[in-house]
């Protein structure tokens, strides 16, 4: 029972009701803490890798993988209440995670917030674009691997995925306008990556 609450929370109507974005949220900060706990940063994109894979196959409703599906504004949303499930489950498990890796996590994001704006943004479109292959690919193919390459892609070069994010400034224990803002230009870069990649497909641009 309570996790039939858990995956519904924050929504409304019958057709979220099997939404599970709480869950696809945890298993992001799954990855997440793997990551800052692991002693090198190729192991650690590896296995953060398989936190994503998991919402994969297990069909969890994560914003980022969803959102450049989005058909109509009508769409949108529902898929920002989503967005919010997810951030709740990434808090949920930042929060553990500060218990042991406040200071790995700081220093992460510490990292983040010197970089401009528009690197921000520049940065989390090119998340986007890869969360969109790695999805497309499981699609078409059904191989764990495609979804691993593109994750540890992004991963190692430093790109921003707005969820993950959440989850190290809650790993951090630091929320301000600051973070913030950080985390709302990610969400607007990674959904103008899926969006532009899809639409680029579509119109066979």
């Amino acid at each position: 029972m309570l996790w039939y609450y858990v995956d519904i929370i924050g929504f409304g109507g019958d057709i979220m009701l099997k939404n599970r974005s709480v869950l696809a949220g945890i298993f992001i900060g799954i990855g997440g803490y793997v990551f800052l706990s692991a002693s090198y940063k190729e192991l650690g994109a590896f296995l953060f890798s398989l936190g994503l894979l998991t919402v994969i196959i297990r069909q969890y409703s994560l914003y980022t993988g969803k959102i450049g599906y989005l058909g109509s504004i009508k769409e949108l949303p529902p898929l920002l209440l989503m967005w919010v499930g997810n951030a709740l489950g990434a808090c949920l498990m930042g929060f553990l995670a500060s218990l042991a890796l406040k200071d790995c996590a700081f220093n992460l994001i510490s990292k983040k917030l010197e970089l401009d704006y528009l690197s921000v943004f520049l940065r989390s479109v090119m998340c986007g674009v890869l969360i969109y292959i790695a999805v497309e690919l499981y699609k078409k193919t059904q191989m764990p691997i495609l979804v691993i390459l593109p994750i540890m892609v992004f991963i190692l070069c430093g790109f921003e995925h707005c969820i993950a994010d959440v989850f190290y400034f809650s790993a951090a224990l630091s929320f301000n306008i600051e973070s913030l803002v950080f985390i709302i230009i990610c969400t607007f870069g990674n959904s103008v990556g899926s969006i532009a990649l899809r639409l680029l497909e579509k119109y066979n641009i």
